[in-house]
């Protein structure tokens, strides 16, 4: 197993005062893929679900890979569980927790944001302290 993401850069750190995206850019159900945000090299997942953002950092931990299957689609065939493309390592949606597959047991990590004015922002310091990443619109 390789090191977590936590391990190999410490706490998670966002880019203060620039949106990830707009909240009407992204669909109930959807998912979307956010690259080139400062302090996320790896990229983040996105999923819209039930009223709440779920953002992690595009990182399976078994073998460090992004977990798209196509450019920002990270779900599996009923939009219930997030699944990584590489092993088909597959998560909850809610808290990130690997349900199965090669990293059984281990989690995404979560990004906390924040809704303003429509706007979803990363942010500026995450040690989990939202243990599911998520936010209500």
């Amino acid at each position: 197993m390789i090191k977590s993401y936590k391990e190999l850069l410490g706490p998670v750190r966002g880019e203060s005062g620039r949106p990830l995206f707009r909240l009407d850019e992204l669909n109930e159900d959807d998912t979307a893929g956010i690259s080139g945000v400062y302090g996320f090299p790896h990229g983040l997942v996105v999923v819209r679900r039930d009223g709440q953002l779920y953002v992690y950092i595009n990182f399976c931990p078994h073998q460090g890979k992004s977990l798209d299957w196509n450019p920002g689609e990270f779900l599996n065939y009923d939009k219930t569980k997030i699944i990584c493309e590489a092993h088909g390592a597959v998560f909850n949606i809610e808290d990130g927790i690997c349900i199965g597959g090669p990293c059984h047991g281990e989690g995404l990590m979560p990004v906390a944001v924040e809704i303003r004015d429509g706007a979803v922002y990363a942010a500026t310091t995450s040690d989990h302290a939202d243990p599911a990443g998520s936010a209500q619109e």
